[in-house]
């Protein structure tokens, strides 16, 4: 990943390769290569019509803190009043604010379906009573018309996965960038929410938004799907790998595997070796 503040060249990841999902969803059985295709998604329609879903914001994952690393500071993000200047920069439990606000009788409670499915240990001791729901596979989200995208640490890798399942995936701003983000337009291809600490009524507002344009919420979760097929299958990365790499090669002016042949590289003998070879260079 990188950031909207480097210049980085984001790679795709691993996604596609995972039989099995992470720590958020332990262990979860995945396919990400079955996803992308159309006969899939067809098949995720046939199974859960778009009038048969389910109204409430969706949300099953790991109780991760959101790293700010100072995007908190960036001008388009607005004030968080609330907060105090010299905590902006710390990190904040979106995940953990919005489970508690989707509880019965909360706030948001008609709005959110938000489960967290665990937790680091310190985060356990530190909230004793927060209850875990279990893990829901990929496919069982498109039981749900709206998907929530939250930053884990950084980034969250299931924005890939969400946009395959014909739901409207709500994402919320981040400073975190996947390689793929530029070619998605908000209200096109997923509805953005802003990143507030102060107040739910950006994520409230945009849930509602959907509600009462039901035929714009479709119309948005099938571009979404329909971007996912065919920019993020395998075949469209591999593409990107290609004219990646092809780029990045004729910007250099050397062989590289002429170099690799040339370079002085022979790795440490066992035991006595290993101290003779660091006493020869000297190190201690």
């Amino acid at each position: 990943m990188t950031t909207r503040a480097h210049w980085d060249i984001p790679v795709p990841s691993y996604a596609w390769f995972e039989s099995r999902g992470g720590i958020s969803s332990s262990g979860v059985a995945q396919d990400m290569r079955k996803w992308v295709s159309l006969e899939f998604q067809r098949q995720l329609a046939a199974a859960h019509p778009w009038g048969d879903r389910l109204e409430g914001a969706f949300f099953r994952g790991h109780d991760w803190d959101s790293s700010n690393t100072f995007s908190e500071f960036l001008p388009e993000l607005g004030p968080n009043s609330c907060v105090d200047p010299m905590d902006l920069s710390t990190a904040f439990g979106y995940r953990r604010w919005y489970a508690q606000l989707s509880q019965p009788g909360a706030a948001l409670h008609e709005l959110l379906d938000v489960g967290l499915t665990g937790a680091p240990d310190f985060v356990k001791q530190q909230y004793p009573n927060q209850t875990y729901e279990k893990p829901v596979s990929l496919p069982e989200h498109a039981k749900h018309k709206y998907l929530l995208h939250l930053d884990g640490t950084t980034a969250s890798n299931r924005l890939i996965k969400l946009l395959t399942l014909g739901s409207v995936v709500l994402k919320q701003d981040s400073i975190h960038e996947e390689y793929f983000y530029r070619h998605l337009k908000p209200w096109v291809h997923y509805v953005p929410f802003s990143r507030d600490r102060c107040s739910a009524q950006n994520l409230s507002a945009a849930v509602n938004w959907l509600r009462a344009h039901d035929a714009e919420a479709r119309a948005i979760a099938e571009a979404g799907q329909r971007a996912a097929r065919e920019l993020l299958g395998t075949e469209a990365t591999a593409c990107y790998w290609q004219r990646l790499l092809s780029a990045y090669a004729a910007l250099q002016a050397f062989d590289p595997s002429g170099l690799s042949e040339k370079a002085d590289f022979k790795p440490f003998r066992k035991g006595a070796g290993l101290k003779q070879d660091a006493e020869k260079k000297g190190w201690r």
